[in-house]
């Protein structure tokens, strides 16, 4: 109870307190009023970011920070569409979460700032427009300093990270 608990979030990057270790990030999965989450960068195990999982253990061939994909090319999707499914976080400029596929032609999703509201979408705009926060291709093994830094590169673009939540004082006062 003392050390917390592993969780997943899907959210993108809102601050850094690089001399604090830590940075804010917006969950979109949580209520629009109260979403901030602190991520403690010692604890982060893994991150998915534009279509690559970055998880640790012995760093890879070369330097990582040329594997970090900031020019993508055009002509090719930035994730497989194959695996869209329902739940995924998807960005262009704004959140778009995927409530249904219609056929290979639309996808309906909501936006992050409404969620009230549904936006059919042409699936080849969807494809070839938006990162995927879910969905990845490879897998590379990185060091805790470059994951940190793939991170605060991520901006506002969407990406899923799994770390050690920080004990909740008051749910340990309950259970005590």
């Amino acid at each position: 109870m003392i050390e917390g608990e592993q969780v997943e979030i899907d959210g993108h990057l809102l601050d850094c307190e690089n001399h604090l270790g830590r940075s804010s990030i917006i969950d979109l999965n949580a209520p629009l009023f109260n979403n901030f989450r602190q991520v403690d960068h010692r604890s982060i195990d893994w991150i998915i970011f534009r279509n690559v999982k970055y998880s640790l253990g012995k760093k890879a061939a070369g330097d990582a920070s040329e594997s970090i994909p900031i020019k993508v090319d055009k002509n090719k999707p930035k994730w497989n569409p194959k695996l869209l499914a329902v739940g995924n976080w998807f960005s262009e400029t704004n959140y778009y979460k995927v409530k249904k596929v219609v056929g290979n032609e639309h996808v309906v999703v909501n936006s992050a700032n409404d969620p009230g509201s549904d936006i059919e979408i042409d699936k080849d705009i969807f494809d070839y427009e938006t990162n995927s926060g879910k969905i990845f291709e490879t897998e590379e093994k990185i060091t805790r300093t470059e994951m940190v830094k793939i991170l605060l590169n991520a901006k506002e673009c969407v990406f899923t990270a799994k770390f050690q939540k920080k004990v909740d004082d008051k749910h340990v006062l309950e259970v005590l």
